[in-house]
């Protein structure tokens, strides 16, 4: 009888159990990058887009769906392939510059460095609830483009018009 059992154990472990409630494990089309899991549907698999995001899933049980998610390390990116987190911040943000981050509002933004920045967030603008967005390196501001320049190149021509602007429509 123990030995029966074990026969069986081992026999699971191996090419038997690959089809698990009807589904054949070894026919599924995963790619190099992922493995196939039973995931359930919440939260489900990290995207790009949910890397920083809190996710509230329903106080009802859910059940595990068989398919094919990016490896650990990975996260599914909107063309469905899987990328590190450094790629998908690169993806989200294709600017230059930039990062993808769960923070406060205040974004380093030329025609405002001096009333509001990422470290000068007054309380009236600040918000306690994560915004997931890009946002300027350290040492960048957005020029009225919505591209992320040195700091020092703020002072140009375009950024000192569209200041002008907003400074004359504010009076």
């Amino acid at each position: 009888m123990k030995i029966l059992l074990l026969v069986v154990l081992f026999s699971c472990s191996t090419a038997m159990c690959r089809r698990v409630n009807g589904f054949d494990a070894e026919s599924a089309n995963c790619t190099s990058d992922e493995e196939f899991k039973y995931l359930e549907p919440c939260p489900g698999e990290v995207n790009c887009g949910s890397l920083n995001a809190a996710v509230a899933c329903p106080a009802v049980v859910q059940h595990a769906v068989p398919q094919c998610v990016c490896k650990e390390g990975l996260h599914r990116g909107y063309d469905n392939r899987c990328y590190t987190k450094e790629r998908c911040d690169e993806l989200l943000c294709p600017g230059g510059n930039q990062f993808f981050e769960c923070g406060d509002v205040c974004d380093n933004v030329c025609t405002m460095l001096d009333k509001q920045n990422r470290t000068n967030c007054p309380e009236s603008v600040y918000t306690y609830l994560c915004l997931p967005q890009c946002y300027c390196n350290d040492g960048y501001a957005r020029d009225y483009k919505q591209n992320c320049i040195p700091i020092e190149n703020c002072d140009s021509l375009g950024d000192r018009v569209m200041s002008e602007l907003l400074d004359n429509i504010t009076r």
